[in-house]
């Protein structure tokens, strides 16, 4: 009985005094990523040592769960097949063992870039003295301020506004046709498409062709146009 007990107390005493050593957590990519929305996006966390081996969890910030997208692979790889607006917040991978928990994060950022649409058209001929209203609707991710520019002096007509610019001219005058520049932007980039209004004269009419382009940029610093 009395060896039993002895044996016991030795055994504990060696527990007490086994290595425990947290394990290091690292992320990659680090800080804040951006994806593009539909794109595929991995976190991959590294851990590094730990007595004894750290059970590793992945978590997103706020409590919320990970999203239906959100498939966490072999060593620790959190990957989305197919990111959405959803994913965007804070992602956590932590090593816990008895020595502790060891913790990093990252930030997902969601990016679509703008894409506009000119209402009615972008080639539009109307007769002096009418009316015409131009709608340059941009959609993207997220949500781009959209202006209106003569295209020949660049002369702002109508400022940045969320999602939608509207340029109305309540009657027509041979100085209004031309070429007109639409630019949505957002701090997933910029795109600029232009349309045209042809203003008719009785027999005679000013043509303008636009030009049908668009300039699309991808920018690699979020938030710097």
């Amino acid at each position: 009985m009395m060896m039993m007990i002895i044996f016991l107390f030795l055994t504990l005493y060696v527990r007490d005094f086994v290595e425990r050593e947290k394990a290091k957590v690292e992320i990659y990519p680090q800080a804040e990523n951006s994806a593009t929305l539909g794109s595929e996006f991995r976190l991959y966390c590294n851990v590094v040592g730990g007595i004894p081996s750290p059970v590793v969890t992945w978590d997103r910030g706020g409590g919320r769960a990970l999203s239906r997208q959100a498939q966490i692979l072999q060593n620790n790889v959190l990957s989305f097949q197919n990111v959405e607006v959803n994913d965007e917040g804070e992602y956590t991978c932590t090593a816990t063992n008895e020595a502790g928990s060891v913790s990093a994060s990252a930030i997902l950022k969601v990016r679509s870039p703008p894409v506009i649409r000119i209402l009615p058209e972008n080639y539009m001929r109307r007769n002096r003295g009418e009316p015409v209203t131009v709608e340059c609707r941009a959609d993207g991710y997220p949500e781009p301020e959209v202006s209106i520019k003569s295209s020949s002096g660049l002369r702002v007509l109508v400022p940045p506004t969320p999602r939608i610019a509207v340029l109305t001219i309540p009657s027509l005058s041979d100085s209004d046709g031309g070429v007109y520049l639409c630019t949505a932007s957002s701090a997933a980039g910029i795109t600029e498409e232009d349309f045209a209004i042809s203003v008719e004269r009785g027999d005679v009419s000013d043509e303008y062709t636009p030009g049908s382009y668009k300039v699309y940029y991808v920018l690699k610093k979020i938030g710097c146009l």
